[in-house]
Order: C-alpha cells, then sequence, then structure tokens
C-alpha cells in the first residue's frame, strides 16, 4: 500500500492551534539560531569531530545530569567521539567542561522551569529542543551527515552502521501513537528522539520543512511528522489504513516491529525508512529481546529520576545502567505514550 500526504491532511490545520507557540521567545533557535549559538564554533567543532563526515549530537540540560552521565557513560563504551553535546545551562556547561566533553553552550530563553504544558515539558525544556532542526541543518549545510539522539536516548550498540547500510537517506526511529491523527493514518508516527539524515540538497529540503513546521507548533515531535507530510512521504509495505483504534495501531506497529518500513518523500527525493522496532525500542509494550536492542529510547516520565528507574527496570543488567544505580532512590511516575 501507497500512504501519502492526500489532500494536504485536512486534519493539520485544527490542530494547530492546540500547539501554538504561548511564549514565542522560546523559539529563538528557530528564528535566528546565530543569537543562540556560536555557529561558527560549532561548524568548526563538528568538522573536526566527523569521522565519515558524520556527526552526532544530542541537548542537554542540568536538570537531567544523572541521564546526560548515562548517555556520555553509553558513547565512551562504545569507543565513539564524534559527538558534539549542547548546553542549555552555565551548570551543565560548568560540568561538561570539567569532565573534559565537547560542547557547545546555547543561550536559552525562557520563564518559568517548573510550570510544565499538558504532555509535560516546561519553557525550558521547549527552548532547547528549538535547537534540535536548525542545529542539524546547519550541521548538514555544512556538508556533513548528522545523527540527533535525545539525551534518555542509550545507545547500547552501534547504529552507524545499520543507519548507513540502510539505503535511506532519512531514518528514524518510530513511536505509536503521537500525533494520533498521524498514527491512525500510518499506524505509526515518526519519534524524532532519534534520527539520521544523510547530507543531500534533498535533506535540507526536508529540514527546511521541520524547521518552519516548528516555528508553527511548539512541539518537535509532531513538527517533524508534519514535515513528512509536507515532503509528500508515501510508504511502500504498509497494511491498509486507516488503522482507527488503538487496538489495533498496536497490532500493526507489532506485526511490524522487526521491519523497516520504507518510503519515499516525494518532493525532497530522498529516501526514508522507519527503523525496526526492536533494534530501536520504545513501547516496552512491543517486547523484544535485550540482545536485540540497538538504541533504547523508551516512553517515561519527564524527570531525571523517572528516567533512571525505567532504564533500570527495562534494562537492569546493561553495564552503562549499573553504572549510574548508585543514583539516590528513585520512585517511577506516570507516562504519556508518543
Amino acid at each position: 500500500m501507497s500512504a501519502a500526504a492526500g489532500d494536504r491532511i485536512t486534519f493539520e490545520l485544527p490542530l494547530l492551534s492546540a500547539f501554538e507557540w504561548r511564549t514565542p521567545i522560546l523559539r529563538k533557535p528557530l528564528d535566528a539560531l546565530e543569537d543562540v549559538v556560536d555557529i561558527d564554533k560549532l561548524k568548526e567543532v563538528a568538522s573536526r569531530l566527523a569521522v565519515n563526515k558524520t556527526v552526532i549530537f544530542t541537548l542537554a540540560t542540568s536538570e537531567y545530569r544523572n541521564t546526560t552521565r548515562l548517555w556520555l557513560r553509553a558513547m565512551q563504551a562504545l569507543s565513539l567521539e564524534n559527538y558534539i553535546v549542547i548546553s542549555g545551562d552555565e551548570e551543565t556547561s560548568f560540568w561538561l567542561k570539567q569532565i573534559k566533553v565537547q560542547h557547545i553552550k546555547a543561550n536559552l530563553s525562557y520563564g518559568d522551569t517548573t510550570h510544565t504544558n499538558s504532555v509535560g515539558f516546561s519553557e525550558k525544556a521547549l527552548a532547547i529542543c528549538a535547537l534540535k532542526f536548525p542545529v542539524c541543518r546547519l550541521l548538514l549545510r555544512s556538508g556533513l551527515n548528522v545523527i540527533f539522539s535525545d539525551i534518555d536516548a542509550i545507545w547500547l550498540r552501534n547504529p552507524i552502521n545499520i543507519l548507513m547500510s540502510s539505503s535511506s537517506d532519512l531514518a528514524f526511529q518510530r513511536a505509536a501513537f503521537f500525533p494520533q491523527n498521524i498514527s491512525r493514518l500510518w499506524g505509526f508516527t515518526a519519534c524524532t528522539g532519534f534520527f539520521f539524515i544523510r547530507h543531500s540538497s534533498g535533506a535540507l529540503q526536508f529540514m527546511e520543512y521541520c524547521v518552519n513546521k516548528h516555528m508553527k507548533v511548539h512541539d518537535d515531535q509532531f513538527a517533524f511528522n508534519l514535515g513528512l507530510l509536507a515532503g509528500s512521504v508515501r510508504w511502500r509495505n504498509l497494511p491498509n489504513a486507516p488503522f482507527d483504534s488503538e487496538e489495533l495501531v498496536k497490532e500493526t506497529f507489532k506485526n511490524l516491529a522487526g521491519q523497516f518500513i520504507r518510503g519515499r518523500l516525494e518532493r525532497c527525493r530522498i529516501e526514508t525508512c522507519a527503523l525496526p522496532h526492536h533494534q530501536f525500542w520504545r513501547h516496552p509494550w512491543a517486547a523484544t529481546r535485550s540482545d536485540h536492542v540497538v538504541v533504547c529510547h523508551p516512553n517515561s516520565g519527564k524527570s531525571d529520576q523517572e528516567k533512571i528507574q525505567t532504564f533500570v527496570s527495562l534494562i537492569p543488567h546493561a553495564r552503562v545502567v549499573q553504572a549510574v544505580t548508585g543514583c539516590p532512590s528513585i520512585h517511577p511516575g506516570g507516562t504519556r505514550a508518543r
């Protein structure tokens, strides 16, 4: 079956109002990245660290110190050094400098760090997530392939060979439910916690779509999926849509968990794929063997403690997880599936 953007997806506009930026200053990285980070330094560091013209970046703030420590330990265990941490505050920059981790400080603007929106994100979280697509676009413009990894997407094995041999210009972890209307259309959605994009003019065009959509909506995952629609994505190996219930979405998701879902962005003229879920793991209800997991990015609570507890419960025997189990007692909290 071929699933495309259709008639510009009639559900897009009604949903936009619910995700509009309430505080425009938070989207400053989208408006003018050069006002937020030293882009010359970022380009120089990325070019110097890149391996086979590929660079990895992540975003970190002081609220996720233990999760950041876990992510860094995982990269160290894999002997990976071609990554940059974008720091969202002075405390994180100071700590990263102390432990000699290559990083770039972002000068973000935000207000209350304790108030959260309906899905648990603070203004600070929204502000740092607004860096994701502009930084990726800058690195693509520098001629690099880019891997983005959320700080809670823990690399248990090196995924680079899988990404490079996938024949896709754009590859991403899949999720099940958010945005819901896209989930009902495809039976899955794109998760922006882990994605790979290969340098090309089409890749830059897609990232422009993502930046433009993110300027309209405050949720980067929503914006990325809208970017796929704007690129006129067509999937090649999906069963018939629509997937008009959560149960049907789950059933289809599980059935396809071990496969690449391949497609093409017609407007960008690039190949894309949703990576196999059993290797790029998001939802514990779609069970997999622990020795199959390459990147573990489970749906979890928003706090540092909740994230660490999720990893302790899901992959307790992973060495990188054992290294941080000396953290204070952690109590799991509720999560929203995305």
